[in-house]
């Protein structure tokens, strides 16, 4: 018998960290609409995405986040940099987004940030 208590303390602990993990990951994603880039820094640090194939043009929020919608007919080239308080930009690295399908790029927190992109 205390084989079986302990067993369904287990799969009850499970079943509340699973459905915790659901919760917090519900209120905080939401999908980016096709054809739309999503470009947020932190507290800490400002970022500007260059679209390498658009001949340098750029997007640095005015405001912790934006969304900004550009037409694309394929996937292309982007280059991420963080400017944390009144230092000097610095470029993070770069990546390939499709905007037609939607996209976000964050940076991480902290000073010394990086970027991800989903």
């Amino acid at each position: 018998m205390r084989t079986f208590i302990t067993n369904t303390k287990s799969v009850a602990a499970t079943i509340s960290a699973v459905a915790a993990g659901i919760v917090l990951s519900a209120g905080t994603a939401h999908a980016v609409t096709p054809g739309n880039i999503e470009v947020c820094g932190t507290d800490q640090a400002r970022i500007t995405v260059k679209f390498l194939d658009r001949g340098g043009y750029s997007l640095t929020p005015a405001a912790k986040c934006h969304v900004q919608a550009l037409s694309s007919k394929k996937p292309e080239q982007i280059e991420v940099s963080a400017q944390v308080g009144g230092r000097k930009p610095k470029v993070l690295g770069s990546a390939v987004v499709d905007i037609r399908k939607g996209v976000k790029v964050y940076l991480t927190s902290g000073t010394n940030p990086g970027f991800f992109v989903k």
